[in-house]
């Protein structure tokens, strides 16, 4: 009983002891003999100081002697939201406080604040916290800084890698991780490994992700300071997959230098990146100072793989040398140039400098160059070979110039004629690249110049004997590329006229018969004589020879009428006779004109007659009745003096109804190339003549039009006058057209087999007819060629034939070239968005580019390599290549690319105690595949994930895989730990105490 007393008298003192302890004055500063600690917890918001063993001495606050003191200046993270003040070892009564004290050590906060329960601070302090409590025992005190809610920094994850996003200050179990931008709310929580219940989790790298997803965490702060719902945003950037290329890829160490400078560059990945040169050398850059090869190794800041790269160093024993070859000249005909450079040291190398086409391409050495129009029509063209794949060397070029030079042309002129034993002066020209002429002939006759354009060429006896021989003018290019060029013209001899004549006798009598010349020559000339020779007619050479006079011997002259009239001389002498010398006035009259009286110049007192159809009113005067007289003629009115040498002469009259000046051509239009048109004469012929301006007539005798020296237009007057007594005339309209423009032209001398038809352009006269020869398909109407159906070759000639009157043609000539083959294939029309990049086999024309839906990605679109992971799952798409060439052709493939599984999945929670209940991951992505795990993890069930709790091993964290069983299967990871069972057993000291 005494001993309960004294405990019960224990305990009511302590009791009054803490409340009086609890109710003391707050003045007062602590004692020297305080120990006081610093506690520095500023580095991090969630961070936990503790000290054994403390020795509380002397008083703080105005506490009795009986009140054991310690002092603590703390300082804390901006951060941390409060502290938790604990004593946990040594003499731990309940209801603990603690108080605040001000810096200046002396006041202390007259409310205590509770010992192991969150107290709230605001700001980083310093805090001067004081414990006091009665006795002497010692105690292990911690103090623990209470993070206010927060998200770890922004992460960047690459292509198969992981990374954690973690939240402190939240209560786990209320937290929601979910991606909020871009996209929907949760389309992208596939990349994590937990999105509830859990302050950490995984991100797991993947290529079919934006470039970052913004997410999002939702929950209660676990501090009792802040007692509302939290958000909080992380930032995760998906970056690809590192990789490092080094520059140059190809590197040398120059002619003459030391060592050249290797560069890695990285791509990819987190910069900033670390370095490991096969050297040992740590820095992005290094100088190689032998050959050989020589490697890199570049990591980023994310750990999660690496690059290499490796290049092989060698060294130029001479520097780069290009030769562009000699300058050339081609002709304006055949204007490609054959280019034959050559490269040293240097990989290879390029044509530049024209703006024309090479073929194959401008980076072979030996190719084909084919000037523009402009260059054509400029005359020149330089092109440089610059060297390539220089491995970082200096770079070598050369300059080849050329000459474009226009053909040679020559003209003989036209077609002429001479007399035989004239010279004949030529009419040559030339022009383009020509220089010279030079003159041939068919016959055997000489040039006095056969270098001159106006050349005198006389022909031989036996040119003369032939009658025609053909002049050629030739000409050559001097400047060598273009061929020698002919022209020919025809020139006709024409034979001299023969002239030869003769008469019966050399001396007539004037009373005689009139003699008439027999022409043993060329007809058709007409004799002509000296005064005293009167001819009948001076075509057929007659002489009147009453009319002439006594005397002689005079010289008859006979000229021939032809292209090459000659001349012959007869001597005649006349006898002295009675002059029966009569005439009248006209040869001609009119049956309606004054009756005429002959005019007796010599013997009169003759008598006149004349034939049946002349009727004379007087037979001494030669008077004669026009009247009674019948038309017709020419009458020979014959005068036959009396005397004793009678005489007679006579005197031919025609006595003329009114001239008919009828005639005509066969059309009233002519064209201007038309053959030149002839009259015909249905009435009196022999007339002349005449015409309007702007009409030339060859000949006024025929009326021949000269319709190519006419003037075009119309219509034109043309008048007929006869030449008889009784003139008259009459006129023909005629109007002389143009030649009809055939020209016309196509887009192009060549055409490709696949090329649009092509339609032609008239550029003169439309509505012809198009023709072509065998192997042209063509439209004869609009000229329109089906290249689909004509024949490759050519060059075909295309004619073009007016439809008009003066209707013409041209020719232009074009090439149809054949299709290139464009085929390719892929391996197969079906691929996983994760498998390899596929690349097609071209079975055509290589060399050409490759182009597709805009949902395909290519990782060189040259040879068509498809990157699978940046293009977009879904099709069949349309994959196109093209061809290169001048005849380029096109060939498509359809292929379809399937998305990978979504292989994602969680469980509840990442840590589970080993007697829960067996939890069941939920698959929130493809279902219908398969679990796995790593040792220590026991699944009861692969195809639900379920794992057996009780049969695994406490630890972890344990990996465990969801595989999918889809055409593109894909895998998830998610993280779970195993925790032990807490021990609830507890012990005291003794079972009983007093």
């Amino acid at each position: 009983m005494k001993c309960i007393k004294s405990l019960l008298f224990i305990a009511v003192f302590v009791l009054s002891l803490l409340f009086s302890f609890s109710s003391l004055g707050q003045d007062g500063p602590c004692d020297d003999d305080v120990p006081v600690f610093t506690v520095d917890l500023s580095s991090n918001p969630d961070s936990l100081w503790s000290l054994d063993n403390v020795q509380r001495v002397g008083q703080c606050c105005s506490y009795p002697n009986s009140v054991r003191c310690a002092k603590f200046i703390l300082t804390l993270h901006p951060d941390a939201d409060g502290i938790v003040f604990s004593v946990i070892e040594g003499a731990v009564p309940q209801n603990l406080t603690w108080q605040l004290m001000d810096l200046g050590n002396t006041t202390c906060d007259p409310n205590p604040k509770p010992a192991n329960e969150l107290v709230c601070l605001d700001g980083v302090g310093p805090y001067a916290i004081v414990f006091c409590k009665p006795g002497a025992n010692k105690n292990t005190f911690m103090i623990q800084s209470v993070q206010e809610t927060e998200v770890s920094s922004d992460i960047a994850v690459s292509e198969g890698c992981i990374d954690t996003l973690m939240a402190t200050g939240f209560q786990e179990s209320s937290i929601t991780w979910n991606s909020v931008y871009p996209g929907v709310s949760g389309e992208y929580n596939s990349a994590l490994s937990c999105s509830s219940n859990c302050d950490t989790t995984i991100v797991t790298g993947d290529d079919t992700f934006p470039p970052y997803i913004d997410y999002e965490i939702v929950g209660l702060p676990a501090a009792g300071c802040v007692t509302d719902t939290t958000r909080d945003t992380a930032r995760v950037y998906f970056i690809t997959t590192i990789d490092v290329l080094i520059n140059p890829q190809d590197p040398a160490i120059c002619f003459g230098g030391t060592g050249t400078i290797l560069t890695a560059n990285g791509s990819g990945g987190a910069a900033p990146y670390s370095y490991l040169w096969s050297t040992g050398a740590t820095t992005q850059s290094i100088t190689a100072l032998t050959t050989g090869d020589f490697w890199v190794k570049v990591m980023d800041t994310t750990n999660c793989g690496s690059a290499y790269d490796t290049v092989n160093v060698v060294k130029f024993d001479s520097p780069i040398n290009v030769s562009a070859g000699d300058d050339q000249t081609v002709c304006v005909s055949n204007p490609v140039v054959s280019l034959s450079g050559s490269v040293l040291e240097a990989g290879g190398g390029i044509w530049s400098g024209g703006n024309g086409a090479y073929s194959p391409s401008n980076e072979d050495l030996s190719t084909d160059y084919t000037p523009t129009a402009a260059e054509i029509s400029n005359g020149t063209v330089t092109l440089t070979l610059t060297s390539t794949e220089n491995r970082g060397c200096p770079a070598d070029e050369d300059e080849l110039v050329v000459d474009i030079v226009p053909i040679a042309t020559v003209s003989a002129g036209l077609d002429d004629d001479i007399c035989a034993g004239d010279d004949y002066t030529t009419n040559g020209t030339i022009g383009g690249s020509a220089s010279t002429i030079s003159w041939s002939s068919s016959g055997t006759g000489s040039f006095d110049n056969e270098n001159a354009l106006h050349a005198v060429y006389t022909p031989s006896a036996q040119d003369i004997s032939d009658g025609l021989v053909t002049l050629t003018a030739s000409t050559d290019d001097p400047l060598g590329p273009c061929g020698s060029v002919t022209d020919n013209m025809e020139l006709s001899i024409i034979p001299l006229d023969d002239p030869s004549f003769t008469y019966a006798s050399a001396v007539y009598c004037p009373t005689g018969s009139d003699p008439t010349p027999t022409i043993t020559g060329t007809p058709g000339g007409s004799f002509s004589a000296p005064a005293g020779i009167v001819f009948i007619d001076a075509s057929t050479g007659e002489i009147d020879l009453s009319a002439s006079s006594t005397g002689g011997p005079y010289a008859i002259t006979y000229t021939t009428n032809g292209t090459c009239p000659q001349s012959q001389i007869f001597n005649l002498t006349i006898a002295n006779e009675d002059d029966a010398t009569f005439s009248y006035s006209h040869p001609n009259y009119c049956q309606g004109g004054v009756d005429p009286l002959a005019t007796i110049t010599g013997t009169t007192g003759g008598v006149f007659s004349g034939p049946a159809g002349v009727t004379f009113l007087d037979a001494g005067t030669g008077q004669i009745d026009l009247s009674a007289s019948n038309a017709g003629g020419p009458y020979t009115i014959t005068y036959t003096t009396a005397g004793s040498c009678p005489n007679s002469s006579t005197f031919d009259i025609s006595l003329i109804e009114e001239d008919d000046p009828s005639f005509s051509y066969v059309s009233n239009i002519f064209c201007q190339g038309d053959a030149d048109p002839l009259p015909s004469i249905s009435g009196t012929s022999g007339g002349m003549f005449s015409a309007s301006a702007g009409i030339v007539l060859g000949n006024i005798f025929t009326g021949l039009v000269d319709l190519s020296a006419s003037t075009v237009g119309g219509p034109y007057t043309v008048t007929y006058t006869t030449a008889g007594t009784c003139a008259n005339s009459s006129t023909f309209n005629v109007t002389v057209s143009a030649e009809e423009d055939p020209s016309f032209s196509y887009s192009s001398n060549t055409y490709c087999q696949g090329d649009a038809d092509p339609i032609p352009t008239v550029l003169g006269t439309t509505g012809g007819t198009y023709t072509a020869p065998a192997g042209v398909v063509i439209n004869a109407a609009t000229g329109v060629i089906d290249l689909s159906a004509s024949t490759l070759g050519g060059p075909y000639d295309i004619t073009y034939a007016t439809p008009g009157t003066c209707t013409n043609s041209s020719v232009y000539q074009i090439s149809i070239t054949e299709e290139e083959d464009a085929s390719f294939n892929y391996s197969s029309a079906t691929y996983c968005q994760g498998a390899t990049d596929p690349i097609p086999t071209i079975t055509g024309v290589s060399g050409g580019i490759f182009i597709a839906d805009p949902e395909i990605v290519f990782v060189d679109a040259s040879t068509g390599e498809i990157d699978l992971s940046a293009s977009t799952s879904g099709g069949p798409y349309t994959i196109t290549y093209t061809s290169p060439g001048v005849c380029s052709n096109s060939e498509t493939f359809s292929l379809s690319i399937i998305a990978e599984d979504n292989p994602a999945f969680s469980y509840s929670s990442n840590s589970f105690c080993q007697e829960d209940t067996d939890p069941v991951a939920t698959i929130s992505g493809t279902s219908g595949g398969s679990f796995s795990t790593v040792a220590g993890l026991v699944l009861s069930n692969t195809s639900t994930g379920q794992i057996d709790l009780s049969a695994s091993t406490v630890g972890g964290p344990y990996v465990v895989t969801y595989t999918t069983s889809g055409t593109c299967p894909n895998s998830s990871i998610y993280t779970v730990s195993v925790l032990e069972e807490d021990d609830p057993s507890i012990s005291y000291s003794q079972a009983s105490y007093c």
